[in-house]
């Protein structure tokens, strides 16, 4: 191929900037969700953030030795069994479900910030049939323990690779796990001074200043309305007054 050097160059960089894509999706997913459950908050976010990296670093070392393409395939396997469609069913439990105020909330939100109603058919999916999906590929997905045949799998050449017994347990230790962490925190009591808003402000300062300065914001919206409201009624008022004494003389 005319240019094969150049165009290997090309395909590296392109796996390098998707990688990069992938671990900025990834490092924001995990620190947000420790930031809200309040894991480091006395931290600076670079450092949470350089924690994360750090362990997912360590972690991510397995792959790269001998046995790294069979940890690659159990990881891929097992790591989002059952966590992917628990996290799918709580999402839906929480908006449809746990509250009707959160879902007018996040009806009337959706309408401001889009223009889109979110119509019947939509709630219904979200609230009946997404629901019945999860649960049913839950159910298969626990049907089958041994999801990698491990009883059945073979050693090169005989077959694509041999897994041992206890990888199964190991694998669904590993499946399980984010779905345990989710028991915990959910039972755990909130931090003293979670609940505090001048706690919270304390901490973050930044927030604090943004959130009064949305209230603000929305106290002179809610003033202009009233005064144009109230500006308006006047209109009418006169304008009924005078049709008044036109009609009477």
């Amino acid at each position: 191929m005319p240019g094969a050097f150049f165009w290997a160059i090309l395909f590296f960089v392109m796996m390098f900037c998707l990688g990069i894509d992938s671990q900025f999706a990834m490092v924001e997913s995990v620190v947000t969700v420790l930031a809200d459950a309040g894991v480091g908050y006395s931290w600076p976010r670079p450092a949470l953030n350089g924690v994360v990296c750090l362990v997912s670093y360590v972690i991510g070392l397995v792959f790269v030795t001998r046995g790294g393409i069979y940890w690659f395939g159990f990881f891929d396997t097992y790591a989002s069994l059952v966590a992917l469609f628990v996290v799918t069913g709580m999402e839906c439990f929480g908006l449809m479900w746990f509250r009707s105020a959160t879902w007018l909330k996040f009806a009337t939100r959706t309408k401001e910030w889009t223009g889109r109603e979110l119509k019947a058919p939509l709630k219904a999916s979200w609230k009946f049939v997404i629901p019945i999906l999860v649960v049913l590929l839950i159910v298969l997905s626990v049907v089958t323990i041994d999801s990698m045949d491990s009883s059945n799998s073979r050693r090169f050449p005989q077959g694509t690779g041999y897994y041992p017994a206890w990888s199964i347990w190991l694998g669904w230790i590993i499946a399980l796990l984010p779905i345990l962490l989710l028991l915990i925190f959910a039972v755990l009591p909130l931090p003293p001074d979670s609940a505090d808003p001048a706690a919270e402000g304390a901490r973050c300062p930044s927030i604090a200043a943004a959130v009064a300065s949305t209230i603000e914001t929305e106290e002179a919206v809610d003033s202009s309305h009233s005064r144009s409201a109230c500006s308006a009624a006047k209109g009418r008022y006169k304008d009924a007054a005078e049709d008044a004494n036109v009609i009477s003389i």
